[in-house]
C-alpha cells in the first residue's frame, strides 16, 4: 500500500510529505495546501502573534454580532408593541359586533355540564 503525497506549508516552507505524516504537520503549524496553493486544511497557529490577530478579528466580529442582536430583539419589542394595540382594537370591534347581535344569534357559550 502507498501513502498517497500531499504538500504543506508554513510561512513561506513549502513541503511535500507522505499523507500518514499530516498530523505532526499540522500540530506543527502547517497548513494542507492543494496544487494551486489554497489552503484545505488549516494547521494550528504557533506564533503568538498571529493568535493576537486572529483574536482581535474574532472579538470584533462577536461585537458586530451583539450589535445585529440589539438591534434585533429593539425590532421584536417594537412589534410587540404594536401588536397589543392591534389586538386591543380588534377585540374591541368583536365585542361591539356581539354586541349588537339579538339574543337568539350571539353564539352560545358551552358550561361543561350537561344541560338539564
Amino acid at each position: 500500500m502507498e501513502d498517497k503525497i500531499i504538500t504543506v506549508q508554513r510561512k513561506n516552507v513549502i513541503l511535500k510529505v507522505r499523507e500518514h505524516e499530516k498530523p505532526w504537520y499540522l500540530q506543527s503549524g502547517y497548513s494542507v495546501v492543494d496544487e494551486k496553493g489554497e489552503v484545505v486544511e488549516e494547521g494550528v497557529i504557533q506564533d503568538v502573534h498571529a493568535l493576537q490577530v486572529e483574536n482581535a478579528k474574532l472579538k470584533l466580529e462577536i461585537a458586530e454580532l451583539e450589535l445585529r442582536i440589539a438591534e434585533l430583539l429593539e425590532q421584536v419589542e417594537d412589534g410587540e408593541k404594536s401588536e397589543p394595540e392591534k389586538a386591543d382594537s380588534a377585540e374591541n370591534a368583536e365585542t361591539e359586533q356581539t354586541a349588537e347581535q339579538p339574543e337568539e344569534d350571539k353564539p352560545k357559550r358551552k358550561s361543561g355540564k350537561a344541560d338539564k
